[in-house]
């Protein structure tokens, strides 16, 4: 026969498990967090998208996202995080909304700027960023013109900065 302090023990992880499988957390359910993945804060992921806003000429409206690759196809663009410029500063930018502003053939959906990025290398105080830009002023009626730069980033006295940009391709 178990002793008492065995039942207890398992009488205790029951209840736990039970909790943990029905949701028993004694708070109300957050439907946010039930639709938005939670990712952490990254700082170099941040510091860039902000640079990005900072270099254009007039970023209200435009998009910044970062993404896994910048050589996918547009239709094929996986986000990692996409922000949008407002009011003056970088909020969450909805993800349908900004497809449409990259993808879309329609340039009544095209913000001024689409800004995309991708860290082809990434070390705690080192990165090297690869930036797109495709804006709304091919040549053509209903072109979208663009270009690609790479960018070095260095952490110097615990803060990011850029150290250089060099503009590798244009398209239209």
């Amino acid at each position: 026969m178990k002793s008492k302090h065995g039942k207890a023990c398992l009488l205790a992880l029951i209840l736990v498990i039970t909790a943990l499988v029905l949701g028993c957390s004694g708070e109300e359910p957050n439907e946010q967090a039930e639709t938005t993945p939670i990712r952490p804060v990254n700082e170099l992921e941040e510091f860039v998208a902000q640079a990005i806003v900072d270099d254009c000429s007039s970023p209200e409206g435009v998009y910044v996202a970062h993404v896994i690759s910048t050589s996918a196809s547009r239709e094929s663009v996986s986000p990692l995080r996409i922000w949008k410029y407002e009011q003056g500063r970088l909020v969450d930018g909805d993800r349908d909304t900004f497809l449409l502003a990259l993808t879309s053939s329609q340039t009544s959906d095209w913000p001024p700027f689409v800004f995309l990025f991708a860290f082809s290398s990434e070390t705690p105080d080192y990165a090297v960023a690869d930036v797109r830009t495709y804006y709304d002023m091919g040549i053509m009626p209903g072109s979208r013109g663009g270009n690609a730069a790479t960018w070095e980033l260095e952490k110097q006295d615990d803060q990011w900065t850029v150290v250089s940009k060099a503009l590798y391709l244009f398209w239209d």
